[in-house]
């Protein structure tokens, strides 16, 4: 399969376990009939964090973002190819963009993350999906460690910023 195939299978086969863990998760306020009956309202994505997180809203938002961010991946490896060819290093306005395109996905998937640890807690690494939240888990903790790393050596290493004697 193509990675476009397995991505909107993983899509799919995710939308229909959120919607098996919406009705079936235990500890809901309100029961199974009264939740499937006003999903999608304001008022329920909102009553409790894990209506928020398995809200369909929520999960079609992440998955904009990915997408997004995919996206954003290939326009900047096709703008860094163009510079490679035209031997150009000189750092371009485009840096700066890619370079808020990159913190922006960071806060927003660090964010996603985090509300889906503090709604699971411990079981959000024993859930059936536990593979997935462990890779997403490494993924952000990686890219957190990338902008750090990055924002330290720009401080440190940038000897171009420093005026000259």
């Amino acid at each position: 399969k193509t990675n476009g195939a397995k991505l909107f299978e993983y899509l799919s086969e995710s939308s229909k376990a959120s919607s098996r863990r919406q009705v079936s998760s235990p500890g809901l306020e309100k029961p199974p009939q009264a939740f499937e009956e006003t999903e999608g309202g304001p008022r329920d994505w909102f009553s409790s964090p894990r209506h928020f997180v398995e809200s369909v809203i929520f999960e079609n938002f992440v998955c904009g973002v990915i997408i997004a961010n995919a996206i954003v991946i290939g326009v900047q490896c096709e703008v860094t190819i163009q510079r490679m060819m035209e031997m150009s290093v000189a750092v371009s306005d485009t840096d700066a963009v890619f370079a808020s395109f990159e913190l922006t996905f960071c806060v927003i998937f660090t964010v996603e993350l985090a509300l889906r640890i503090a709604t699971y807690r411990v079981q959000f690494f024993l859930m059936p999906d536990w593979k997935w939240n462990v890779f997403d888990t490494i993924l952000v903790s990686l890219q957190l460690v990338d902008i750090t790393a990055e924002a330290l050596a720009g401080e440190d290493g940038d000897t171009n910023s420093m005026p000259s004697n």
